[in-house]
């Protein structure tokens, strides 16, 4: 039987530890246990934590540097037309993003199957999805994510919302620890 217990620990942010924010680890980090593996899938794309908010709703949260990703990939395929790379980096990230959502929900159904604890905690709550942007240092990068959230927003709630989480927000790292301090997280 898995204990649900030695998944529990603080969120990271840039690999920050948030001392006084917990939830459950789904993903690997070294040296310690990973979800995916203990309740038999290899290592599929899934978020990194998941918790339990205060109205008793399941979100699962996925920390990225988001303005890094999308432009290492301007970088790496600088080749492409304008028109071209923007449709084809929105669409590699909606999609990655989306994958994660969809190997999350299939993580916690085996969770649940393997895990009483779990079982009793996730029952049949609703879900919520939270990218949540960091590494955000200047400026220019807020006016860039702010420019970047507003397609990929409406991209993800089109792809997930309703099929497999029933809100959908992308919130920089700021904006996340305040949202936290509103939750109360169910251990």
């Amino acid at each position: 039987m898995i204990d649900l217990e030695k998944f529990f620990e603080p969120i990271e942010l840039a690999g920050t530890p948030l001392q006084d924010h917990h939830a459950y680890r789904m993903d690997y980090k070294q040296s310690r246990p990973d979800m995916r593996l203990e309740v038999g899938l290899g290592t599929c794309n899934c978020c990194d934590y998941f918790m339990i908010s205060q109205d008793d709703t399941i979100i699962l949260i996925e920390e990225t540097r988001l303005i890094d990703q999308h432009r290492d990939l301007q970088n790496e395929y600088h080749y492409l037309e304008n028109t071209d790379q923007k449709q084809f980096i929105d669409r590699y990230i909606r999609q990655e993003n989306q994958l994660k959502a969809y190997g999350s929900a299939l993580v916690l159904c085996r969770l649940s199957a393997v895990c009483q604890d779990a079982r009793d905690l996730l029952g049949t709550k609703k879900y919520k999805f939270w990218l949540v942007v960091s590494g955000m240092n200047e400026t220019q990068d807020a006016i860039f994510f702010n420019n970047l959230k507003i397609d990929l927003l409406s991209n993800l709630r089109s792809v997930l919302s309703r099929q497999i989480v029933d809100e959908v927000e992308i919130l920089p790292s700021d904006e996340f620890v305040g949202k936290l301090s509103e939750q109360t997280i169910t251990s």
